[in-house]
């Protein structure tokens, strides 16, 4: 059994005491096991810590895109061929994150932020034109923001990408937050 207690120290602080009760045993195996059972539990901790700051991050985020809507935004990307050599590339743009991906030649831009409970896509790994949530499994085509496993949740509508060849420039555009 492991048995966990946590009380707050402060704002931005918690105790934590952990106890990992196990049957008798040698104390050379008891010591194995501890150590262990302390790097694992350290381990899944930091994880979940983590997990729950980009969540608080993300929804900080939403928040702030809720407050701030607007007609028209938009993202100078400068020339493809030096935009390519970034890719892929995390940016922002009216409140939101997005990653812009090179897929068979073409730029694709996707949400960085998975619709289930907000998980992070800014470095998830990409299967064919699958991105996938490293939180929870969720599936999403990165050309379409649709499901790709059924679960019929859709990736926030990406910006509009323009190409000025007069001007060597690409552009993500997004117009219209206030809904």
């Amino acid at each position: 059994e492991i048995w966990t207690a946590l009380e707050p120290l402060d704002d931005e602080r918690t105790g934590i005491r952990v106890e990992f009760c196990v049957p008798p045993a040698s104390a050379e195996k008891l010591d194995r096991i501890g150590r262990s059972s302390v790097a694992l539990y350290r381990k899944l901790w930091d994880q979940d810590e983590e997990m729950m700051q980009q969540r608080t991050l993300a929804l900080t985020e939403r928040e702030t895109a809720r407050a701030h809507a607007f007609d028209r935004e938009e993202l100078h990307l400068g020339p493809w061929e030096e935009l390519r050599s970034r890719l892929p590339l995390v940016v922002h743009l009216a409140g939101h994150r997005y990653r812009l991906i090179e897929v068979e030649g073409s730029l694709v831009v996707h949400s960085a932020v998975c619709p289930h409970l907000l998980g992070p896509l800014d470095d998830s790994p990409l299967e064919l034109d699958v991105v996938v949530c490293p939180w929870h499994g969720y599936r999403f085509d990165v050309r379409s923001g649709c499901s790709a496993d059924g679960r019929g949740l859709r990736l926030r509508p990406p910006p509009r990408v323009e190409f000025d060849s007069a001007r060597d420039e690409v552009r993500l555009i997004v117009e219209d937050t206030s809904s």
